[in-house]
């Protein structure tokens, strides 16, 4: 190799590359320069006009080498931070994922349907039926129909809303125990479906069994005052109509509920009667 291949050799090694697919043959092509420049340094000791140029330009390409070194760790380094990020995002969007999939397949049954928007359509009268509706109502009408009378039914029991959060964290720890957050929703889709089942029966008028005939009969018998325009259901409907044990727990929830508003409480000789609070209804 002559000086002029030398000094070829030393301005491509200024070059950084730039692809890591071509890191190592960077690294090869720029070690195999300075082997080439170590080994013509014997064949230029004689030639003093050379020999200066030659041992700058060896360090001018160990410097070059070195800098390309300290860049490559630096990307990498960069790289190694930004793949943990990525792999940070990807755990967070799999618990998203988990979380979306187990609301969307616990959806609570009394939340209502989506109701289909029904197309209007509009009709235009033509002259003829025009006239005939203008003789109608000038004609007094000679058989008076009396109006139907409306049963006045007694309103569906409201359906209570979840826990939020916050409610939940400051109910007092005396009170919560080893209580979960998810246990004392889960009560309250207990007390929901026993409502809804009981007064079924209570607004129901005719076609009732002898079973729901003496059922409806101790609910009336459970009304008083108190109970006045509301709805409450008692342990033997919610032994009845779900399948919830009445333990120490249960209780210690409904406790928890009262705290938060969600139901009230009166009693009738020995019977305790959960009233459900129309004002914590979502």
């Amino acid at each position: 190799m002559n000086i002029y291949g030398v000094n070829r050799s030393i301005k491509k090694m200024t070059t950084l590359s730039v692809g890591i697919d071509g890191l190592l043959d960077e690294y090869v092509s720029r070690v195999e320069t300075l082997i080439d420049l170590v080994n013509i340094k014997p064949i230029l000791e004689d030639e003093d006009d050379i020999q200066v140029p030659v041992y700058s330009d060896i360090a001018k390409a160990a410097v070059h080498l070195a800098n390309m070194c300290r860049e490559s760790k630096t990307q990498l380094a960069k790289s190694r931070e930004h793949h943990k990020e990525l792999q940070e995002l990807h755990r967070d969007l799999s618990e998203m994922n988990k979380s979306i999939s187990f609301l969307s397949d616990n959806v609570p049954s009394y939340l209502p349907a989506p109701e289909p928007s029904a197309s209007k359509e509009t009709t235009v009268a033509t002259p003829v039926q025009a006239s005939q509706s203008k003789i109608s109502k000038q004609k007094p009408n000679s058989c008076t129909s009396k109006p139907p009378t409306k049963r006045l039914r007694k309103k569906p029991p409201p359906q209570l809303s979840y826990i939020k959060g916050k409610e939940f964290d400051s109910v007092p720890k005396y009170m919560k125990g080893r209580i979960l957050y998810s246990d004392v929703n889960k009560c309250i889709d207990v007390v929901n479906t026993t409502a809804v089942e009981k007064y079924k029966v209570v607004s129901k008028a005719q076609g009732l069994t002898d079973f729901q005939r003496r059922k409806k009969l101790e609910y009336k018998q459970l009304e008083d005052k108190s109970t006045e325009n509301a709805h409450f259901v008692v342990d033997v409907d919610i032994a009845e109509f779900t399948s919830t044990k009445l333990d120490k727990q249960f209780y210690s929830i409904l406790t928890i509920l009262r705290h938060c508003g969600r139901i009230k409480q009166s009693r009738i000789g020995k019977v305790t009667r959960y009233i459900l609070n129309p004002e914590s209804t979502e």
